[in-house]
């Protein structure tokens, strides 16, 4: 053993295997010459030491030492001093750190090629070279990146030039300031991991459920904008940010758990390229809430005009649907109001569905859900779904009860099919109502124009309720 635990210097060392040296850093020319030691322990100074050896033991001293690690360093255990400040530097390779608790890990070459420090306990900083991996010991972990690769683990452990972090198989909860990003990739590895966006404008891109990337969007919060500042896997649940949260969720990504926060420009991309089936509320969207703009987007190339996106509503609330584009619109149920785009057919919930007809269409068509009834004698369902047209003249034909579909100006192409609606509205032109079946069910509403008609085919039994047909 090798000790100079009582010497006030700071020191620096150079422990190889040929000619280990220790001098005092105020006189560098005094120079002691030592070999065959495997315990050494440092000064009351802060010490600045090179290994490119093996060595069993190494105690640092008082102050603030520094350990940098070279070729053919071998340490079987490294403990700080009793100073703040106590770094490792490691060498050059994808090196493995992993700590085993709060204050003791170890360190393993490239490719797990050995231990290069087996275990080290009181570190203060871990410096990597800019290929290294940190992993987090079993149990809850903070990580905050503060800058490019360089942050803290718990608020004790600094680490610096990391490119990628491994969490640990319980909750990690990662964060990032305002020039904080990582090079290489975050692993959550598994648990109820959680990863809040940095403040300003986010854009997600979601490969699978629990992997993808973020970037920044607005030119005046990073250098680097639409260049991901984190890639991610196996992480469980997502925080957006105060700014505005643009999220794309590509084929393989169909359960995402992220708020957005709800902010003017929170906007939700599905991608899709066969066939698209969403279930919501409204307020959830495939695990996604606090979105504003929802669409739905066909990516393949040899049927991009032909969408086959189905949207349901499971809303409790009464809901009004109105269709202002070719499949576009806007959805409203209870306080909550979503623009749509990209589906092109729309089922409503088990209570009161609203449609209008606003200068757009759905190119699939309109179901009212299981809401409604008529019984044929002018009372109508509390929730009974309705359909109103745009103030155009509009020719429906009604197949079924609840079904049918409508054209304008007599065209002969239909505008829009519908299915499980209980009423029907026209508008202040001419409303045209063919029924081509008996025993149809259905409350017509003309809207008072002067030339609406109700015209019936075929060999019908007719029964009209008090109130079945107005206007």
């Amino acid at each position: 053993r090798l000790t100079f635990a009582a010497v006030p210097k700071d020191l620096t060392w150079d422990i190889n295997a040929s000619s280990s040296q220790v001098s005092d850093k105020s006189q560098p020319a005094f120079v002691s010459n030592f070999s065959g030691f495997n315990y050494l322990i440092g000064s009351k100074g802060g010490d600045e030491i090179k290994l490119s050896t093996g060595l069993n033991n190494l105690d640092l001293g008082d102050g603030k030492n520094t350990l940098t690690l070279a070729s053919g360093a071998q340490l079987q255990q490294l403990n700080a001093g009793t100073g703040a400040g106590d770094e490792i530097v490691s060498f050059v390779g994808a090196n493995q750190w992993a700590m085993l608790t709060a204050t003791q890990g170890q360190l393993s070459g490239s490719n797990n090629s050995g231990d290069v420090i087996k275990s080290f306990t009181g570190i203060d900083i871990l410096s990597g070279n800019g290929a290294d991996r940190l992993s987090a010991a079993l149990g809850t972990n903070n990580w905050l990146i503060n800058q490019a690769n360089d942050g803290t683990l718990n608020s004790t452990l600094r680490f610096r030039n990391f490119k990628d972090l491994n969490g640990s198989s319980e909750a990690d909860t990662v964060s990032f300031a305002a020039t904080g990003s990582l090079t290489g990739l975050f692993d959550g590895a598994g648990g109820a991991d959680t990863l809040t966006a940095r403040a300003g404008d986010n854009s997600w891109t979601f490969t699978g459920n629990t992997i993808g990337n973020l970037a920044q969007t607005n030119l005046n919060q990073n250098v680097n904008p639409n260049t991901p500042y984190v890639n991610f896997t196996h992480v469980a649940n997502f925080i957006g940010s105060t700014g505005n949260d643009v999220i794309t969720l590509e084929n393989a990504a169909r359960q995402i758990n992220l708020n957005a926060g709800g902010q003017a420009g929170d906007a939700l991309t599905i991608k899709y390229s066969d066939n698209l089936t969403v279930t919501s509320d409204g307020q959830e969207w495939l695990g996604v809430s606090g979105i504003n703009t929802v669409t739905a987007k066909n990516t393949n190339a040899s049927n991009i005009n032909n969408n086959n996106a189905a949207l349901t509503s499971t809303s409790l609330e009464k809901s009004q649907w109105t269709i202002t584009g070719l499949d576009a619109g806007t959805w409203t149920t209870g306080a909550n109001t979503t623009v749509l785009n990209g589906f092109n057919n729309i089922t409503g919930s088990a209570v009161v569905d609203e449609f209008s007809l606003v200068g757009g269409r759905l190119s699939g068509g309109i179901n009212g859900g299981n809401s409604g009834s008529l019984n044929g004698s002018g009372t109508t369902n509390p929730a009974a779904d309705s359909l109103t047209t745009e103030d155009k003249n509009t020719f429906w034909t009604i197949t079924d009860t609840g079904e049918g579909f409508l054209n304008f100006d007599n065209s002969a192409n239909p505008v829009q099919s519908f299915t499980g609606i209980e009423t029907l509205r026209g508008n202040n032109q001419k409303d045209n109502f063919h029924i081509t079946k008996d025993s149809v069910v259905i409350s017509l509403v003309g809207g008072g124009g002067t030339e609406d008609s109700v015209v019936f085919s075929g060999p019908l039994d007719i029964t009209l309720g008090q109130s079945d047909v107005a206007g």
